[in-house]
């Protein structure tokens, strides 16, 4: 505990002040003149406020110190407290953690106590500026509140999130992430519900897709959001995202009698989209896996970081079909090492910086070298005569060393 708090605690319990003017003029003195920890001070005023030994007229002189306008507005000058929503928007370039922050900024990333205070005291204004450094700050029960904050049409308020390309979102999109946050928002829009859902793309309907009911999609769907609509050009995807939940039948089986029918080859298509929790699930589903031979191909192809996890995926759902088709494991390595062999000279030959070229081999080769791992630890020694030369040919000694250990699965 700070020096302010404990002096602050010594005065009440020990029952120092004897009048109530005196009182005030004790709480004011932990604020003004402004101590050199602002935040200590505030921290122990709502530390008092919260604790149930403090005496009922020491509570109400502090909240007596909140609500008295001119101490207000000296606090919210102090600690450059901003209750406009507006002068929120001043902010937004103080969006990553290196930036600086004023003492609501930093209450919110660093205190729940002081967040909750400046809130209930009304020292400052709920906004989308506070919302995003509470999320970002794993705050959850603050981010959840301040939804409950803010005026409903500034749930549907762009806001900029310090993140790389100037990406922004509104609240009520950030709150399709977790199912509390969407109900409390969806209650709270009803009255914007077109605006609403006209502000929904295929990102947010593939975030609710991954926690959303039958139940719940039949109610929205009468409100008119159809989360099912995913991409009508790429009808597989809202198929791949339900599979990559947990439980997903009941929502496979929503999917059908919407009308919304199962593409061919999906477990092919997991592999070209890189849904690999989709995958998993297919091929513990034998319907759902007879593709498996393009599928592995097709992330044999791949150049995707997830498409080696992907590939050792299908081969473990297929170890005893491998055995029995030795041919597939041989075009399988074939494709990996051309696959990388073709990338690595591609690199070589591009016009960029020695450094860039070197990180763009090495990510290609190591990507291969997890394939031919995969396909040694779960088909056996697989030994296709020209790969070990054309890796050799590559200067890919990594991807040689991993041709060369498959001889000794």
């Amino acid at each position: 505990m700070s020096s302010n708090e404990e002096s602050l605690r010594c005065r009440y319990f020990l029952n120092d002040i004897k009048g109530l003017s005196e009182m005030k003029q004790a709480i004011a003195s932990e604020l003004f003149p402004i101590p050199q920890d602002l935040h200590a001070a505030l921290h122990s005023l709502f530390e008092n406020l919260r604790d149930e030994h403090t005496p009922p007229l020491v509570k109400q002189e502090i909240e007596n110190t909140f609500r008295n306008t001119s101490l207000q507005q000296k606090i919210e000058g102090s600690c450059k407290l901003s209750r406009s929503h507006h002068d929120e928007n001043s902010h937004q370039h103080m969006m990553d953690d290196d930036a600086p922050h004023d003492l609501a900024s930093w209450s919110f990333k660093h205190c729940s106590l002081c967040s909750n205070g400046l809130l209930d005291h009304k020292m400052i204004q709920p906004s989308s500026y506070l919302f995003w450094i509470a999320f970002r700050s794993e705050r959850t029960n603050l981010s959840h509140r301040l939804l409950s904050l803010v005026e409903p049409e500034d749930l549907l308020v762009p806001f900029a999130t310090g993140i790389l390309h100037g990406v922004e979102y509104t609240m009520f999109q950030v709150a399709t992430w977790k199912p509390e946050w969407f109900q409390i928002c969806w209650k709270r829009l009803q009255p914007l519900r077109s605006k609403a859902i006209a502000s929904l793309g295929s990102n947010e309907k593939r975030a609710m897709l991954q926690w959303a009911d039958v139940e719940l999609v039949d109610c929205l769907f009468k409100d008119g959001l159809d989360i099912g609509n995913l991409d009508p050009d790429h009808p597989s995807l809202v198929w791949l995202e339900t599979m990559s939940r947990g439980n997903p039948e009941p929502m496979l089986e929503w999917l059908l009698n919407r009308g919304i029918q199962r593409p061919e080859k999906l477990l092919v298509h997991a592999t070209r989209f890189n849904y690999i929790g989709a995958a998993r699930w297919m091929m513990g589903h034998n319907k759902y896996s007879q593709d498996w031979r393009e599928a592995a191909v097709g992330a044999a192809k791949s150049t995707d970081y997830g498409s080696a996890e992907l590939m050792a995926i299908i081969l473990e759902g297929s170890v005893t079909k491998l055995a029995e088709n030795p041919e597939v494991s041989q075009n399988l390595v074939i494709t990996v090492v051309e696959r990388a062999c073709l990338e690595v000279n591609k690199a070589r030959s591009d016009e960029i910086s020695g450094d860039e070229i070197l990180r763009r081999i090495t990510e290609k080769e190591l990507l291969a070298v997890r394939k031919i791992e995969a396909l040694g630890r779960l088909a056996g020694a697989v030994d296709v005569v020209g790969t070990k030369v054309m890796a050799s040919e590559a200067k890919l000694d990594g991807l040689l060393q991993a041709l060369e250990n498959m001889e000794l699965y």
